[in-house]
């Protein structure tokens, strides 16, 4: 392993422009462990940070470019006391790279190097398993993967929804566990039910698991990330599906989709489509016109019992309902929703009209 704390020799040298001042004084600067920021990018990023006693005057400054892996131009230095301290040059000749630093007086200088750490990779992952009493638990745990040629000792990551101390070594992946992403959900906060919504889960009936945005456990934000879901315990603890949770703000509600569910099928089609109120130019061309759609919905209960079952319709762009055969509320600008109770062996027949306003041909 890479020690923990590398090691950088600022070699105070003597220079030639302001005889005066001539130093040959030579010190050993300790670079304390990595902080790398856990963000969405293809880079991170880790900083060091140093204490270094500079003399009024200049001084020239070696970093340990070689044990980081990074070469002088992807390297950030910055100095503080930053009404006394300042980087006046970097030069670069046969015998490497010099920072040449500036003190106007006598001064312990802490030195902050911030550098690219490539091929180190990071998510946040979720296992949800299903309690015997009907509630849910949900674990959160930091995935990370070092792909570089160099071991990570006693590194800090820090981030908007993840945090961890760790040494990683080149070429291993660790998990790390985010309780403060995890909850318990109680069952008074979830809701089980039968949806049918073509755009997000397919052709098929899924059965859907929510966790209500105003559940107390759940009042933290969640980034997104896999989540694994798995039957309770004394149902044998067997793995149900993978699905994932988006970027979820708090108080805000979480769908899982549990996988297509049998004995409910529902078949949609467009039966109709024409143009009206076409709108023309000065040369007879049309330039607008409205689209009316006629769309049929059937739903069939092929179980013996009945079942309650969410249909949504998302339709884009300005458009108006007008028509329905059945009772049915729109939720947002794209989003119409029919609640239905079919009893078993029925077949239901749903027609919905949708005028799309102000199409371009």
């Amino acid at each position: 392993m890479m020690t923990a704390r590398l090691t950088a020799v600022a070699a105070l040298l003597a220079l030639a422009f302001q005889p005066a001042l001539a130093l040959s004084v030579t010190s050993a600067t300790q670079f304390g462990p990595p902080t790398i920021r856990l963000e969405a990018a293809d880079t991170l990023h880790a900083s060091r940070h140093a204490f270094v006693q500079l003399p009024a005057g200049q001084t020239a400054l070696t970093l340990p470019l070689a044990e980081l892996g990074v070469s002088a131009d992807d390297v950030v230095l910055g100095l503080q006391p930053d009404d006394c301290v300042r980087l006046v040059a970097v030069r670069s000749d046969e015998d490497g790279t010099r920072w040449i630093l500036q003190a106007s007086r006598d001064v312990e200088a802490t030195l902050a190097l911030t550098y690219p750490v490539d091929d180190l990779s990071w998510a946040i992952e979720y296992a949800a398993t299903l309690t015997t009493d009907g509630s849910l638990d949900l674990h959160a745990s930091l995935r990370l993967t070092n792909d570089s040629a160099r071991d990570l000792d006693d590194a800090r990551l820090v981030g908007d929804f993840a945090r961890a101390t760790l040494s990683l070594d080149a070429g291993e992946s660790i998990t790390v566990e985010q309780p403060w992403l995890s909850a318990t959900i109680r069952p008074d906060d979830l809701d089980r039910s039968l949806v049918y919504d073509r755009a997000r889960h397919g052709d098929s009936v899924v059965e859907l698991l929510t966790i209500s945005g105003d559940a107390p456990a759940r009042a933290t934000a969640l980034p997104p990330g896999p989540v694994r879901i798995y039957a309770a315990p004394a149902d044998g603890g067997e793995f149900i599906r993978q699905t994932s949770i988006p970027y979820t703000a708090p108080r805000e509600a979480i769908e899982f989709a549990l996988g297509p569910t049998s004995g409910v099928v529902v078949t949609r089609g467009l039966e109709k489509s024409e143009e009206l109120d076409k709108r023309l130019d000065a040369r007879d061309k049309v330039t607008l016109f409205d689209l009316r759609e006629t769309w049929l919905l059937e739903v069939r209960n092929l179980r013996e019992i009945p079942v309650d079952l969410l249909v949504r319709e998302h339709h884009e762009g300005a458009w108006k309902l007008e028509q329905c055969t059945e009772r049915c509320e729109r939720i947002d600008a794209e989003t119409l929703v029919f609640n239905l109770t079919v009893e078993p062996g029925e077949r239901r027949e749903i027609t919905f009209c949708i005028r799309h306003e102000h199409h371009q041909p």
